[in-house]
């Protein structure tokens, strides 16, 4: 990446990393000895050794007037390679972080306010066996959004790569809450025995992948849960589809949220899965989340 100072004042530049994902970025920049230092980013980073505050890695250079300057960027994960790099004046970086903050401010406290409350009826209000089991569904579903944005794993670990897993674990095990949830909103005693053995093989399938990745955090791994998770989604919406043309009963109360909840997921899978880049993934995934957070209040 070549930078090129073009006025007559000196001007700091800061290059970022759109991808919360990735597992390394190293940054090579050019010091005033000509040689290179190489600032470390990803999530494979212990969090106390990053040199930036956000969850994207980003580095600054400071060019003075008329001076160009060369980076060089390194990308290593098990995970395909997609992102794009946005290039930032300090003030626009500053701009941009606050507005982000916002977001993810607002989304977080909805969501711990929607933990709590779920929790406090499941604990003391509500026995009803369908909601509890939803709940846990919840319970379940704030956590892989928060480990999808990078920031459960860091906040319960300094240790880069356990986080990296503990992350990655928190929206892996998810195919298991949705086949709780369908039991349970779904008229499964009404479909064929191959739909039950299948949902069986899922749950066994989503252990075997995760012990996978606790013991060998490998590129296979990763893929195989993001296949499982992607066939399952389009699995659940043609049961879904085929229930409202041949107008089984489900319980829409719950399985309306539900389909919006698995579905925030599918471009993010989609793009780790394939290396297409789709830069509304996340906005469309924050969408789909805060709207199952409203519908459900809804209905409840």
């Amino acid at each position: 990446v070549t930078l090129k100072n073009g006025t007559s004042d000196e001007q700091t530049r800061v290059l970022k990393w759109n991808s919360t994902l990735t597992e390394q970025v190293d940054f090579y920049v050019p010091d005033q000895t000509n040689s290179y230092k190489i600032e470390k980013g990803g999530t494979f980073i212990p969090s106390n050794q990053l040199v930036y505050t956000a969850e994207e890695p980003y580095t600054s250079v400071k060019l003075a007037p008329q001076e160009e300057k060369i980076l060089f960027v390194r990308i290593q994960s098990q995970r395909a390679h997609y992102g794009s790099m946005t290039l930032y004046t300090a003030a626009s970086l500053v701009t941009s972080q606050l507005s982000e903050f916002k977001q993810m401010g607002f989304v977080n406290g909805i969501s711990i306010i929607r933990l709590f409350y779920v929790l406090l009826l499941v604990f003391f209000v509500v026995r009803d066996v369908t909601f509890r089991r939803y709940s846990i569904f919840l319970t379940f579903r704030t956590f892989a959004f928060w480990g999808l944005i990078s920031v459960l794993g860091k906040n319960l670990t300094q240790n880069g790569e356990a986080a990296t897993i503990i992350n990655f674990m928190s929206y892996h095990i998810m195919p298991i809450c949705y086949v709780l949830v369908l039991r349970t909103v779904f008229p499964i005693k009404q479909l064929s025995s191959f739909v039950q053995t299948l949902f069986n093989v899922v749950i066994v399938l989503v252990v075997l992948i995760g012990l996978g990745i606790l013991f060998d955090y490998s590129w296979y791994w990763l893929n195989g849960s993001s296949v499982l998770v992607f066939l399952l989604w389009f699995f659940l919406i043609y049961l879904f589809g085929a229930a409202l043309i041949r107008k089984r009963p489900f319980v829409g109360c719950y399985s309306i949220p539900f389909i919006l909840s698995i579905s925030g997921y599918i471009f993010i899978q989609l793009s780790t899965l394939t290396g297409f880049y789709i830069p509304w993934k996340y906005a469309f995934a924050n969408f789909c989340y805060v709207a199952e957070i409203f519908v459900f209040g809804l209905f409840l």
